[in-house]
């Protein structure tokens, strides 16, 4: 079988029907051919009479529910004119005009907590049944700990394993066989040793089966990031601290090793990606069953997009960013960019990833067809999202004793937390 393109690739991956293209045909033109099928699915779904029309009016297709309204209502009063220290609270003052802590954590607790009420009260329109497969050196430690807030606020099954950031699902899948341990509602582990999956991606997916509640329907995750700044990222995380070597100077000077195999493709391999054949063996059967990719570069607007996918309220995508920048107490060092560096260097790293390159094509495309149905409404909900996240942000900051932190700042529940894990 001859070799498909990149784009050709890409665009099967998404789930784009083989009909509206060739492998020479220009992405933009494709683009172009598939929005007339997504506008008129977006009306079916809007206006029509079956079960797609009642999600997008009442279910999982709309943030506007009745206490999600009111908590939308009190945010637009908020922002249009906000009291002293609520404003103050935005813009993440400690103090000002003589506010101190203590007056000002009852305004925004009441409003935040209204907002987490509002959301508990609509769980059973909420998509859950949710398998994050966590990506090392993309963010995903911050998108880990919405899915753990969102789980216990929810009151829903989170998969724990003691302390490990690593679960094999395989490992997993067998102990709920065994009934060691019970199926759950929220997966978010990284499912490999420092991103190499070790087999392809349908074994990862069947594991996935035996161990989510609802094995038919399960919504898989995963999130990527550019792949030239991932493995430079990649490299000052899991390599530098070991070689104390600058990216230049191992990748000129290294000829081989574990170190040096670490480093070839390695955001392919957190899917099993580890050659052009199981790339495209992925790319046809299993892709688009992704419910959502993620971008490290469009974190929230990704969001805000998987909130409207899944029918969540926008509190619970709220997130403080966590430090992916360290391994334990390994001190971090400064990292280039990917154009400061020489082009040799520059060459060698497209070398190394060439399959990370391809298998991120094929997340773009994901991502923008599911974005496309919303596109018109993501941009405001963005622009709100981000307000929410100052008020929660400038909340923990000036509020240090409240015990919300330890749930917005570690992927952990304080103790002695009230109903909800509130604020």
């Amino acid at each position: 079988m001859a070799r498909l393109s990149l784009r050709a690739l890409a665009l099967l991956a998404a789930g784009i029907p083989a009909m509206t293209w060739s492998s020479t045909l220009n992405l933009e033109e494709v683009r172009r051919e598939n929005r007339k099928y997504d506008i008129q699915m977006e009306q079916q779904h809007r206006d029509g009479d079956g079960e797609d029309g009642a999600r997008w009016r009442t279910g999982s297709y709309r943030f506007l529910r009745a206490g999600a309204k009111e908590g939308r209502r009190k945010s637009r009063e908020l922002y249009a004119d906000p009291d002293p220290t609520v404003k103050w609270i935005m813009e993440g003052r400690s103090k000002q005009n003589g506010v101190d802590e203590q007056s000002q954590a009852i305004p925004d607790r009441d409003y935040l907590n209204g907002l987490v009420e509002a959301s508990v009260a609509t769980t059973d329109h909420q998509e859950g049944n949710i398998a994050f497969a966590n990506t090392y050196q993309t963010g995903s430690t911050s998108m880990a700990g919405i899915l753990y807030r969102y789980a216990v606020r929810h009151n829903l099954k989170l998969a724990r394993v003691g302390q490990e950031s690593a679960v094999d699902p395989k490992w997993f899948a067998t102990q709920v066989q065994q009934g060691k341990s019970e199926r759950v509602d929220i997966m978010h582990y990284h499912i490999s040793n420092k991103g190499h999956l070790k087999g392809l991606w349908p074994g990862a997916r069947e594991n996935y089966r035996g161990i989510m509640r609802e094995p038919d329907n399960v919504n898989l995750l995963t999130m990527m990031r550019e792949p030239r700044e991932h493995f430079i990222s990649y490299y000052y995380y899991f390599v530098e601290p070991a070689t104390k070597l600058s990216l230049e100077d191992f990748l000129m000077k290294s000829h081989g090793g574990d170190d040096f195999a670490l480093l070839k493709n390695p955001l392919a391999s957190e899917v099993g990606v580890t050659t052009f054949h199981n790339m495209e063996q992925l790319f046809v059967n299993d892709f688009s069953s992704f419910r959502m990719i993620l971008l490290t570069d469009r974190f929230d607007e990704g969001l805000m997009v998987l909130r409207r996918l899944l029918g969540w309220s926008m509190i619970d995508m709220t997130y403080m960013a966590m430090d992916e920048t360290k391994a334990g107490d390994i001190a971090v060092v400064d990292r280039p960019s990917f154009h400061d560096l020489p082009e040799k260097v520059r060459n060698k790293i497209d070398s190394l990833t060439e399959l990370d390159q391809m298998v991120y094509s094929a997340a773009q495309v994901l991502y923008d067809k599911r974005l496309r149905p919303m596109s018109d409404v993501i941009g405001a909900d963005v622009e709100e999202f981000q307000k929410l996240q100052k008020v929660v942000s400038g909340y923990l900051d000036a509020n240090q004793s409240s015990k919300a932190n330890a749930m917005y700042r570690a992927e952990d529940v304080y103790i002695g937390a009230p109903p909800m894990n509130q604020f």
